[in-house]
């Protein structure tokens, strides 16, 4: 004899992991449409959208837009300034691999606070100097596993043009005291302040912020260019 209970049990039971299943299948295809495709598209669009409206914003009161040149490229860059006519101290701050680094006044307001001027620059490919390179993830994950490394470590050198062509651009101001001026950065903007460091362009000193912390077992080519780096240092430098 059937045990009508324990049969509408079963029943139930498997009409209810059916059910279950139905809405992870439909949970999974929601996570891949929004980890996936919405960045690929919606998310990268409106990042492009936003860079555009930081880009044309040539009249903030916060913040001054200014151009300066690396090499025969032509990069863009903000000037975040206390009021009053200084001499100030400065900070340069380099930005991460963000596509699209924005203004930096979030960074710069509790400088700006204690007086200092700060100094944003966008790097070739990145923000406001997209027009000027390729964006420099595309062309690290472009490079064959063999050579990515290598790679990695080429573009690094090339960017830290940019670093220093900003630096000196930030020492002909006029209310900047060129000899209190130091560099600062997050990301590859650490990685740029690092080797920064070995040259002999006027600062007094750097801060770098995890510096190759997602790369740093990746990349031994790195690993090793850094070490060096921060071994020939001309200037105290502070890794957080």
């Amino acid at each position: 004899m059937i045990n009508k209970k324990r049969f509408f049990y079963r029943k139930f039971t498997v009409a209810k992991y059916i059910k279950l299943l139905a809405i992870a299948v439909t949970l999974a295809l929601i996570t891949y449409v929004g980890m996936v495709l919405v960045p690929q598209n919606i998310f990268a669009n409106q990042m492009y959208y936003q860079n555009n409206e930081v880009c044309s914003d040539l009249t903030n009161p916060q913040f001054e837009q200014v151009t300066f040149s690396s090499g025969k490229l032509i990069l863009h860059g903000f000037i975040h300034k206390p009021e009053g006519n200084g001499l100030f101290p400065a900070i340069l701050m380099n930005h991460g691999s963000e596509q699209f680094p924005k203004s930096g006044q979030k960074i710069a307001k509790p400088y700006v606070n204690k007086g200092y001027v700060v100094f944003f620059p966008h790097r070739r490919g990145q923000g406001c100097s997209s027009s000027q390179s390729e964006y420099i993830m595309d062309l690290i994950n472009r490079e064959p596993a063999t050579t990515r490394d290598k790679k990695f470590v080429e573009l690094q050198e090339t960017h830290l043009e940019d670093v220093v062509a900003a630096l000196s651009y930030l020492k002909q101001l006029p209310y900047v005291n060129k000899n209190r001026i130091i560099m600062a950065g997050g990301s590859f903007g650490g990685i740029q302040t690092v080797l920064a460091t070995e040259k002999q362009i006027g600062i007094r000193a750097s801060i770098a912020f995890a510096p190759a912390a997602q790369t740093w077992s990746i990349y031994t080519l790195l690993r090793s260019r850094l070490i060096k780096a921060v071994r020939s240092a001309t200037v105290p430098i502070m890794l957080i």
